[in-house]
């Protein structure tokens, strides 16, 4: 019966307990790794910002692609002035052992959203950026008869322009002509409220950007100094100067400036 047993138990080889191991446990965990590592390395491209302005050089990144491989990058870049559409490149790059590469693009003032597209033959990625008019104003809010400069960058193809400030009710109080790649413009709002700055082109009239500014009213007292009467007692009432000053929005009649008290 020994004997017997003994064999019995003979009849479960070890390698096959290790292979039945390895069949239930270590080739699923090396499945699912395997699997994790093939999401990771979808083909993907983007670019190091997402709005520029022109003259910029755009980077462009892509990994998951084919190790080693030449990279073909086309870029198809938004309507001209004459409404033409053009698509700059192939340019080649060669990825690196991991699939990866990087290639600089630069900008020359066509304004608009721009698609680039990478493949290497098999793999194909895609993204989209902006090369964009933008304004920003200085103070912002700011507060009424308060010099305010707003800056315009990106005007690129848009020039000849005009930056047109409208005050609350739309009606145009400023305009400076803009006839460069970025301008300034500044004024001093004379009234409350929402502002409206614009850059307009000058050959269609077209709006081409615009920014909010947000005027608020000088609530502010202005400031009065007076001299002061001497300590004597008079028969008649006496006269005593005194100076107003309002750094906000100023004195509503400058003659106010110089005030003349009397003293009862």
């Amino acid at each position: 019966m020994v004997g017997l047993a003994g064999a019995r138990r003979q009849d479960i080889p070890v390698w096959f307990v290790i292979l039945l191991f390895v069949t239930i446990i270590v080739l699923p965990t090396l499945m699912s790794a395997s699997t994790v590592h093939a999401q990771d390395s979808r083909p993907k491209i983007l670019t190091d910002k997402e709005d520029y302005s022109p003259g910029d050089t755009v980077i462009i990144s892509g990994s998951g692609f084919n190790f080693n491989a030449i990279i073909r990058i086309t870029v198809t870049r938004p309507p001209d002035s004459s409404n033409v559409i053009r698509i700059d490149g192939p340019y080649e790059v060669q990825s690196d052992s991991s699939g990866s590469f990087t290639y600089n693009y630069a900008l020359d003032g066509i304004l608009g959203t721009y698609t680039v597209e990478a493949t290497d033959g098999t793999n194909t990625a895609t993204t989209t950026f902006t090369d964009a008019t933008t304004i920003s104003c200085v103070p912002s809010p700011t507060t009424v008869d308060t010099s305010t400069t707003c800056t315009v960058s990106g005007v690129g193809s848009n020039r000849p322009a005009h930056v047109n400030w409208y005050d609350a009710s739309s009606t145009l109080q400023f305009s400076d002509a803009c006839d460069s790649g970025s301008c300034t413009s500044t004024h001093a709002p004379g009234s409350a409220g929402s502002w409206s700055i614009k850059l307009v082109k000058d050959s269609d009239s077209s709006l081409k950007a615009s920014a909010t500014l947000q005027v608020d009213g000088d609530t502010t007292a202005p400031t009065v100094t007076c001299g002061s009467p001497d300590s004597l007692w008079h028969a008649s009432d006496q006269s005593v100067s005194c100076t107003a000053s309002d750094g906000g929005s100023g004195l509503a009649n400058p003659a106010d400036a110089i005030v003349t008290d009397v003293i009862l």
